[in-house]
């Protein structure tokens, strides 16, 4: 059952930022949500045991963040609700345990904003990451930056075809680089000056024409090829 956590605090706004935390493990979420409350500027949290607890919150009460733990059992829910943030707005944080192989599949899975690593979490690193996320940007750490181009080599070395990038329109390639900074479909097109619709087909266009199943990793095979400049 979701719990709403009343307190606040005082990302340089007056504004109250939103977060719903996702996490099977009660007090690892509990000890996240201490360290969000903890933070300099006011954060309001609310901490969901599973997928789908978050699902009903959200479209109830809405959110500006969801902090979702990768090795959520509700594998489906977990979909939905990173699905039906990426509608409507809601950054998604993915938390993972560590930067090996299995864990960035999971990332290439689920589409996300940024990425937090679990071990040796900080409140600076959460900031920095809920700022970067309010910018536009995608924050991932390096060491799973790093994983998720090794899987992108895996790809290209089991038939991925980056050749067809050359094919990107440049209407395409402009949404690419978006892309690759982290913005939604709605940024993209107010950006781009296009309706949301044309931006999202731009965007399924550029995840079959990189042979890429999401959004996460064809903006890490875009950086590896140097289709375009990492942020």
């Amino acid at each position: 059952m979701a719990q709403e956590n009343p307190r606040t605090h005082a990302l340089h706004t007056d504004e109250v930022l939103r977060v719903v935390i996702v996490h099977p493990n009660e007090v690892l979420g509990t000890g996240l949500a201490a360290i969000l409350e903890g933070l300099r500027d006011p954060v309001q949290v609310a901490l969901c045991e599973c997928p789908r607890s978050a699902l009903d919150l959200i479209e109830e009460k809405g959110a500006d963040v969801v902090v979702m733990a990768a090795e959520a059992q509700d594998a489906a829910h977990q979909q939905r609700l990173a699905e039906h943030a990426a509608r409507t707005g809601t950054k998604t944080l993915l938390l993972v345990k560590s930067a090996d192989r299995e864990t960035v599949c999971k990332i290439a899975a689920v589409p996300c904003d940024g990425v937090l690593v679990e071990e040796g979490i900080t409140s600076a690193a959460i900031e920095e990451a809920l700022s970067r996320c309010r910018r536009g940007d995608m924050p991932v750490p390096t060491t799973v930056l790093r994983g998720l181009l090794s899987e992108v080599r895996n790809l290209r070395d089991h038939g991925t075809a980056t050749g067809s990038a050359l094919c990107l329109t440049p209407r395409e390639q402009a949404t690419l680089e978006l892309l690759v900074h982290g913005f939604s479909n709605k940024e993209i097109a107010k950006r781009l000056d296009i309706s949301q619709h044309g931006a999202k087909r731009h965007v399924a266009n550029i995840l079959a024409k990189l042979n890429c199943p999401n959004r996460t990793l064809a903006a890490a095979l875009a950086i590896r090829e140097g289709l375009v400049e990492p942020p």
